[in-house]
């Protein structure tokens, strides 16, 4: 839904899919459905609520160890705050995610730096 532009329908889903991994305790799953409607939400413009997701996000997925996840959000969170000319608050989490799939062999995380 999101590919189409039809944002009001992909937050619904993803909602719904963030309330389903709650009720079956699945953290990942948690983790995963924040970072996509953090992602919705930065592309309808929306950087504070991004933000928030993009934390939620991370704070899930290392709790319960999940570094590729976590490096993941981290490296979009820093793509949100290089929008936003946050460079200082960039950089260090750019470092950071870059160094964990240089680890765990995320190339393609990586070559997106």
């Amino acid at each position: 839904m999101q590919q189409t532009g039809d944002y009001d329908t992909a937050a619904e889903l993803y909602q719904q899919s963030l309330q389903i991994f709650e009720d079956l305790g699945n953290r990942a799953g948690m983790a995963t459905s924040y970072g996509q409607l953090a992602n919705l939400a930065r592309v309808k413009g929306d950087s504070a609520t991004a933000e928030k997701y993009y934390l939620q996000g991370m704070n899930i997925a290392e709790e319960i160890g999940d570094i590729v996840s976590m490096s993941i959000q981290m490296f979009n969170l820093a793509l949100l705050y290089e929008s936003q000319e946050r460079f200082g608050e960039a950089v260090p989490l750019l470092e950071k995610s870059v160094a964990i799939a240089e680890h765990v062999g995320k190339t393609f995380l990586v070559s997106a730096v």
